[in-house]
């Protein structure tokens, strides 16, 4: 798919259409940040969706610092257009231990549909950062509902949990599981506090 700024259509008498130029300089500009991430992406759709609003305050700010359990998935709804998905990526603590951290993406119905090496990756440095990691496998996702899972097999780093009563995201916490497997999921119909992901698919 090929995203052309440069034209825009307009509509005539007895619903006639033409493609026309756009009259702004700037839109070459614009075009050609599209092109670039376009091409990062094989030339599809991209898609760029976070569990929790990003940006409006500071990342030592967002959600409940908090130790993982090992035995534990932490799961968060988001909702996605139609695009590649490339990577996942969670909101890091206070504390950068030496953990391994490992994150999955279920569609609406609860199926995996992508996950980052199940070995896990070890945690970056950078204390109350965003780690980006890369799928195993990339996919395009389907625009409607999906849900991200992070997983941390230790105690020596901490991950950002989406606090009580500030957010309406589904949430929902998975325990007495196995590090790197992600189960089918029975899609959360609440929030659940400290149990969502801060975090972002690309």
């Amino acid at each position: 798919m090929t995203t052309n700024l440069s034209q825009h259509k307009i509509y005539g008498i007895e619903g006639s259409e033409e493609w026309v130029p756009y009259p702004d300089p700037n839109v070459a500009v614009a075009q050609a940040a599209v092109d670039a991430l376009e091409a990062l992406n094989g030339g599809g759709t991209w898609n760029f969706q976070s569990t929790v609003p990003i940006g409006g305050v500071a990342y030592t700010s967002l959600g409940t610092d908090s130790f993982g359990v090992a035995t534990e998935t932490y799961v968060c709804g988001l909702y996605l257009m139609e695009g590649l998905v490339t990577s996942l990526a969670y909101l890091k603590g206070s504390v950068v231990g030496t953990d391994k951290v490992c994150l999955a993406l279920w569609g609406s119905t609860g199926v995996v549909l992508g996950q980052t090496p199940a070995a896990g990756t070890t945690v970056s440095a950078g204390e109350n950062t965003f780690q980006k990691i890369g799928l195993d496998t990339p996919f395009t996702a389907l625009r409607g509902q999906h849900y991200l899972g992070l997983q941390i097999n230790g105690t020596t780093a901490k991950i950002r949990l989406m606090a009580d009563l500030t957010y309406l995201n589904f949430t929902k916490k998975l325990t007495a599981g196995t590090f790197g497997v992600f189960p089918a999921l029975t899609p959360p119909t609440g929030f659940v506090a400290t149990a969502g992901p801060i975090g972002y698919v690309t």
